[in-house]
């Protein structure tokens, strides 16, 4: 039988991302604390992430994404960007950016 939550923290599960706009948001900046945890229900998580960084939880968005490998195309080799940027065309995201 399903529950509800009830108030208590919902539960961030492997593979889940969190939108990075939270972390940037004026919100988190020590008055908002997210409930929502990982598994393991780390109560330091947030303070974690806002000092650390999101790591693999990190969701970046398409715009974020196409100004890292346009970065990347300025200062590498353009094989291996072309190909991600061919890669994130042929995805379903790709609608948002054209």
């Amino acid at each position: 039988m399903i529950r509800p939550h009830l108030g208590s923290s919902r539960k961030i599960h492997p593979g889940q991302k969190i939108h990075g706009s939270l972390i940037l948001s004026d919100k988190t900046r020590g008055e908002y604390i997210p409930k929502a945890r990982p598994l393991d229900g780390d109560p330091t998580f947030w303070e974690k992430a806002r000092t650390k960084g999101l790591g693999d939880w990190l969701e970046r968005d398409l715009y974020e994404q196409t100004h890292a490998l346009l970065q990347r195309l300025i200062t590498e080799s353009p094989g291996t960007v072309l190909q991600t940027l061919r890669q994130t065309a042929m995805s379903g995201t790709s609608a948002q950016f054209f």
